[in-house]
């Protein structure tokens, strides 16, 4: 059974007023399928740098270039509302010791000098958003910038690199996996600086067609449940009725629009069913 929580929250993380002109409900196996098709082949992202001072070790400089290859959703009714996402990674990173002239060196015997690429893992909970921006454009992803850490790691399974020797490589992960411990926060708030939302910019054709079935401009709103994601947009003064949550199953996305948007919506799917060619979704009227 899909149980969903009872945090609504806006993409910004406010709490919404709850009427919609258009509720997409979309289970946790959709999005995983989504993020397979969003990363594609990789997505890179900006070098990140962090210094902290540790125990034994002095002032350390981490610097992180990260290029995205995968992920899951974990949506779970007790999280706040936020989306819990593990992120899969190819990492180069380079530690280095700092001293008081910011000149650089080893860290330590047990990490190779110089940059390393690595697998790394990054668990975390993220607000989505999902916005209709005033050109029409519209901006759907992952809030990093106000997202909170749950830990980085390599992971356990994970191969030597080619050039560091296998004996070596168990003790060096472990010292990789101390150090994310350390400045795995000072990371990510670096991460969430420089990315802000990690998604995707679809163009004002649209948003057209979501003002049409009337989508007023601002953040949606989002409910995350056990297994299942609630998106709900803003309806217009001049919308009739509201959208409401439908429930739904399985690798699907469930729609639901007001009810002055109906026809609108009919308008845009009769052509469509009507074409030669089969439309790649299951249409089921309620």
């Amino acid at each position: 059974m899909t149980t969903t929580s009872s945090k609504t929250r806006t993409s910004s993380g406010r709490a919404g007023s709850g009427r919609w002109a258009l509720c997409a409900a979309v289970t946790e196996e959709m999005l995983n399928d989504l993020m397979v098709f969003a990363v594609g082949e990789g997505v890179s992202l900006d070098p990140v740098t962090t210094d902290v001072a540790l125990p034994a070790m002095g002032d350390v400089r981490l610097k992180v270039v990260l290029t995205v290859t995968g992920g899951t959703f974990d949506l779970r009714a007790d999280d706040g509302g936020r989306a819990r996402v593990v992120v899969d990674a190819t990492g180069v990173v380079d530690v280095a010791a700092v001293d008081f002239e910011g000149d650089s060196a080893p860290v330590s015997p047990m990490l190779p000098s110089g940059p390393i690429p690595i697998p790394i893992q990054v668990a975390a909970l993220v607000d989505p958003v999902v916005e209709l921006r005033d050109d029409l454009t519209v901006r759907a992803g992952l809030d990093v910038g106000g997202g909170e850490l749950i830990g980085v790691s390599v992971p356990d399974d994970t191969a030597a690199p080619d050039g560091i020797d296998p004996a070596a490589w168990m003790p060096m992960t472990q010292m990789f996996n101390m150090l994310f411990a350390s400045m795995g926060t000072q990371l990510w708030e670096s991460l969430g600086e420089h990315v802000g939302v990690v998604g995707s910019e679809l163009g004002s054709d649209v948003g057209a067609i979501l003002a049409d079935l009337g989508v007023a401009v601002g953040r949606a709103e989002v409910s995350v449940g056990s297994g299942l994601l609630t998106v709900g947009l803003p309806a217009a003064e001049d919308v009739i009725g509201r959208a409401t949550p439908s429930p739904v199953a399985g690798k699907r996305v469930a729609v639901s629009v007001a009810q002055s948007g109906v026809h609108r919506l009919a308008a845009l799917l009769i052509p469509l069913a009507l074409g030669p060619r089969p439309l790649p979704f299951e249409i089921e009227v309620d």
